[in-house]
């Protein structure tokens, strides 16, 4: 692949997607367009289809942060999985907000919070991570909520203009997750107040 051809394709495709946050397909043709290289460019020499640019976005997205994880996960006895999401994982994850705050917040990839899901719940299943599990649902079960609850939480925050840096975001995360979503928010009757 030609260098800065990747990114160029990758940035049209993030471009379309910011502009069109609504746009549920798209097609080689307008990544092309938007690019300024020609499509059977695009397929000869680099991707096949739009799906093989999502995939190489996920890959290169997860790649790293999964390794960290795992290594993480299976090196360390007694590590809270969140201190290892604050410390490990968001700065990793701080690399690609850009690329994030769109998967997440647009409608063009369907396929992210999918990939995420089965990517992070194999490998916590998987890993000899210790499930103090108190609830009346599966490991499984727990695992996936957990996930989507974290990843809410990330989202939001690279969702920011101007996230701010990990460093402090990782503090703010450990205290989120350290405190009950009941304990964060309620609707009460405000005339008993």
């Amino acid at each position: 692949m030609v260098l800065g051809s990747r990114e160029n394709i990758i940035n049209a495709l993030f471009r379309i997607a910011s502009k069109n946050p609504d746009k549920k397909n798209i097609t080689l043709s307008e990544i092309a367009k938007e690019a300024g290289v020609s499509r059977q460019a695009i397929y000869q020499k680099h991707y096949a289809n739009v799906d093989d640019i999502f995939n190489d976005i996920h890959v290169t997205i997860t790649r790293e942060v999964l390794t960290a994880l795992e290594q993480i996960i299976n090196e360390k006895e007694s590590v809270s999985i969140y201190d290892i999401i604050a410390d490990d994982m968001i700065p990793l994850i701080y690399k690609y907000r850009q690329w994030g705050k769109i998967l997440y917040h647009t409608s063009i990839d369907s396929n992210w919070l999918t990939f995420l899901h089965k990517k992070y719940t194999t490998l916590l299943m998987k890993s000899n991570a210790q499930f103090f599990n108190h609830g009346p649902i599966s490991n499984k079960s727990t695992v996936n909520i957990i996930m989507n609850y974290c990843f809410s939480i990330i989202a939001e925050w690279i969702a920011e203009e101007f996230p701010e840096p990990p460093e402090i975001f990782a503090k703010k995360f450990k205290m989120i997750m350290s405190i009950a979503p009941m304990d964060m928010i309620d609707i009460t009757d405000s005339s008993t107040h």
